[in-house]
């Protein structure tokens, strides 16, 4: 009986352990504007002592990180002049977090590119042009994007974050509404044609849908 008691609670600590492990990153957050174009993407990481944003643009490059919650006083640390070139300046430390990069005597493609931000590491696509320099990989959580290959209207626009699938409109007969979003997740975008209003072509019309696992919004152009 010992034994098995012993096996169950090992089990538990393996199942608790990728649960946890599993929260490390967490989409929050998808912007998107009234022309139906992703703007940002804003990630949650639990990493070492701080919960940090990591905040991408619609196009999957790195925008920035910010500490989340009240913390002070909140120390900023750079690399000095000293080390590699491609290091020089960049933030090495906020908060209790690491910020490490890749060194170009490892991929010379991310040379100075974040590599690991505490203990999430990041990743990047360095061979399709279409893909390239672009974030592959925020923790557990991979990123892909379309190609011309699939329709060089989409090219270079966000397919996928993890499980969550992001699509576009493409082959229609409504040109005011192609490279436009038209589904992330649950969420189903329509725009306004010419034969709706001339003045209003191309704007986004209706959202249809809820995702509980992620905050839509929606930033209206002037």
């Amino acid at each position: 009986m010992a034994k098995s008691i012993k096996g169950i609670v090992f089990i538990l600590l393996i199942i608790q352990f990728s649960v946890s492990s599993a929260q490390d990153v967490i989409l929050k957050s998808i912007e998107l504007n009234s022309s139906g174009q992703i703007t940002e993407l804003r990630f949650e990481l639990n990493s070492s002592n701080d919960v940090l944003a990591l905040v991408l643009n619609g196009n999957g490059f790195f925008m920035g990180i910010e500490i989340l919650g009240q913390k002070n006083p909140i120390e900023y640390m750079y690399y000095d002049e000293y080390e590699e070139v491609e290091l020089r300046s960049k933030l090495s430390k906020m908060g209790d977090t690491d910020i490490n990069y890749y060194s170009s005597f490892e991929v010379p493609e991310k040379a100075g590119r974040i590599s690991k931000i505490g203990s999430i590491y990041i990743d990047y696509y360095t061979v399709d042009p279409d893909k390239a320099s672009k974030v592959y990989s925020i923790g557990n959580i991979k990123m892909n994007y379309f190609t011309r290959s699939n329709d060089a209207s989409l090219a270079g626009k966000i397919r996928s974050i993890g499980e969550l699938e992001i699509d576009y409109f493409a082959n229609t007969v409504e040109t005011d509404k192609i490279g436009k979003v038209m589904l992330i997740g649950q969420f189903n975008f329509d725009y306004y044609t010419e034969y709706d209003s001339p003045v209003m072509r191309g704007k986004l019309k209706e959202v249809i849908g809820s995702d509980d696992n992620f905050e839509l919004k929606v930033v209206n152009l002037f």
